[in-house]
């Protein structure tokens, strides 16, 4: 099967990963190297400021905010490896679940560099707009480039992870063979969805520390808070077609067993005896066994512990949001 026929969520390579090949081993000096850049901008800012005889501020304000991005491009490039790896082993699952169909309709190909670029192009503008008018035109064409590099492995991550999701979105056109999985509460969906949530999880590992250090910034806040709303609604979205077919397998299951259960208990009904009683009781306790496994079939692909968190999180953000619309209300 070639890839464009391939169900699999990934076809490709994003631009950061093809730029480390590129550039060799080590893997984690380029990486950790790359993080640095934020930093290096903040000694540019220091330098220039000092030599123009212009005030600093206070240190911590004006480092703490680029040692987070640091974290955050470390964070992204190291995650975006392994979200790849698990998406490539999740090849031989979405096989099986699609019984070797094929889907002319390919996945979205992450191996464009345009929307990366287009994405970071276009907050690397937002930000240089403001610094424009907070410190001068020299000073903010001077941090762009900077900003740029900072910029770009984040943009990779949240595309590539976008991309992805609709790949797991397309994957519900399919009708999943679910029924290979009858012990199996996810009905062999749990893969799919630990992809979904590793994505989920780094994206939010990585947004949160910004929207907290970098509170001064309307720009910053305003552009995380758009890329978290954009990943939860994509999220929920690829999860959407596989949660409806998992609530009808769940259903289907579910009538089997019952059907079982009336089935070994429709001798008591004709003759309630002792002795009927205790010849069904073997069946009747495989029947409800089997009732009460169907009813523990999870209709998302993701598991109880996992989406409690997930809702934590998101109703977190979501307080978050409308705290702090309410303080610029006020101040209005």
């Amino acid at each position: 099967m070639s890839d464009s026929e391939s169900p699999a969520p990934l076809i490709g390579s994003p631009l950061t990963e093809r730029l480390l090949g590129q550039l060799g081993s080590p893997r984690w000096l380029w990486i950790v190297l790359w993080g640095l850049v934020p930093l290096v901008q903040t000694l540019m800012v220091a330098v220039v400021f000092k030599l123009s005889g212009k005030s600093i501020g206070s240190i911590p304000a004006l480092l703490i905010p680029q040692a987070v991005l640091a974290y955050v491009v470390i964070l992204l490039l190291w995650g975006l490896a392994r979200l790849l790896r698990q998406a490539r082993d999740l090849r031989p699952d979405l096989m099986r679940l699609t019984d070797r169909q094929h889907e002319r309709d390919t996945m979205p190909n992450i191996s464009s560099a345009v929307a990366p670029i287009l994405l970071t192009t276009a907050l690397a503008a937002a930000n240089t707009a403001v610094n424009w008018i907070d410190s001068g035109p020299w000073l903010a064409l001077a941090n762009l480039p900077f900003l740029a590099l900072t910029l770009l492995p984040i943009m990779t991550f949240v595309y590539t992870y976008l991309a992805l999701l609709v790949g797991l979105h397309r994957l519900g056109r399919h009708r999943l063979a679910l029924d290979p999985f009858p012990h199996d509460r996810s009905l062999g969906l749990a893969p799919v969805g630990s992809l979904a949530f590793t994505g989920f999880g780094l994206l939010f590992a990585a947004a949160i520390p910004i929207i907290l250090s970098s509170s001064e910034s309307a720009v910053t806040v305003l552009e995380s808070y758009a890329v978290l709303g954009v990943s939860v609604l994509f999220f929920f979205l690829s999860m959407l077609r596989l949660h409806r077919q998992m609530s009808e397998a769940k259903a289907k299951n579910l009538q089997q067993a019952r059907a079982l259960y009336a089935s070994a208990y429709e001798p008591l009904r004709t003759s309630a005896t002792l002795e009927t009683l205790e010849s069904q009781a073997s069946v009747l306790a495989a029947a409800q066994a089997l009732e009460e496994r169907a009813a523990s079939i999870l209709t998302w692909p993701i598991g109880d512990q996992l989406m409690g968190i997930l809702i934590f999180i998101v109703a977190g953000v979501a307080s978050g949001v409308i705290v702090r619309l309410a303080f610029l209300a006020a101040k209005l």
